[in-house]
């Protein structure tokens, strides 16, 4: 069942799909300074070693089902890092 529910921390693991095709999947949906849900934090490319950053208002279904995250074109990026850059932003 699709429905039209708001990323959040659950969609974690989630694959991000656009009508392009795979875009990655979710490693973090992460907050912005006013604590309200920015950016979806994707990890993508070759052997999955670049985080993207989406914004959330690119996502326009969530399937929890599928475990995926809908995009209805192919996202603008608000920046992005290596894999290698991300970690230690993580383990803080």
């Amino acid at each position: 069942m699709k429905t039209a529910l708001r990323c959040d921390a659950s969609c974690a693991g989630f694959e991000v799909i656009c009508p392009d095709g795979r875009v990655g999947v979710v490693e973090a949906v992460l907050e912005g300074p006013t604590g309200e849900l920015e950016e979806l934090a994707v990890r993508a490319g070759l052997f999955s070693r670049r985080i993207l950053f989406i914004a959330v208002e690119e996502v326009v279904e969530v399937d929890p089902g599928a475990r995926r995250v809908l995009l209805d074109r192919p996202p603008r990026l608000t920046g992005s890092v290596s894999l290698d850059e991300w970690l230690p932003r993580t383990a803080a």
